[in-house]
């Protein structure tokens, strides 16, 4: 993704295209990342919500109260609930990767 941005840029240069011409195409694509990003997140946090629900809901209408049951039920919440962490922990990676890249592209417009 830096790669293909920085090429853009330079293509932008080369072309002598208005500044603020690249500067409104470098908006759009910060607005379409950002985007992405929080619908990438908004997906798989409901798709956990409601695996966390299905899963829950299954327990309460059966009503297992056996030991082994229960046992089942801390495992599979267990495992929800790390998948739930993972995709947070993926979204602040994406939140992140999103910020450097403003950076990265604010530092080529500023010192190039």
């Amino acid at each position: 993704m830096f790669l293909f941005i920085y090429i853009l840029l330079l293509l932008l240069l080369f072309l002598n295209i208005n500044f603020f011409l690249i500067l409104r195409l470098f908006d759009i694509i910060k607005l379409y990342l950002l985007l992405s990003y929080w619908v990438f997140f908004f997906f798989f946090f409901f798709f956990a919500l409601l695996c966390f629900a299905f899963l829950f809901f299954r327990y309460i209408i059966c009503i297992k109260l056996f030991v082994d049951r229960f046992v089942y039920f801390l495992n599979d919440l267990f495992l929800l609930l790390l998948l739930l962490f993972f995709f947070f922990l993926l979204y602040i990676i994406s939140f992140l990767k999103f910020y450097f890249l403003k950076l990265f592209i604010y530092f080529i417009l500023i010192y190039f």
